[in-house]
């Protein structure tokens, strides 16, 4: 089921390139999978689109756990 909802999320990304919420799921669904780098891949195309807070504190948070405190404090940064 995660490759369908991964398959779902890129085609809805591929269909308004332009909506930050189809690289939200795509992260969701990667972080579930446990492939952390694309998660944060995914998030961070997201937050290119839409700096949110959500996509700020996501991305935060998987930096964050991924050792990269640098990038990490930077987005709780941007949140603030």
């Amino acid at each position: 089921m995660l490759n369908q909802a991964r398959d779902t999320a890129t085609r809805a990304n591929q269909i308004d390139p332009e909506l930050w919420k189809p690289l939200h799921a795509l992260g969701l669904i990667e972080l579930t999978a446990g492939d952390i780098p694309a998660s944060i891949a995914a998030m961070k195309g997201a937050v290119d689109l839409s700096p949110n807070e959500l996509m700020l504190t996501n991305l935060g948070t998987l930096s964050f756990c991924q050792g990269d405190l640098q990038e990490a404090s930077s987005r709780y940064a941007q949140v603030i």
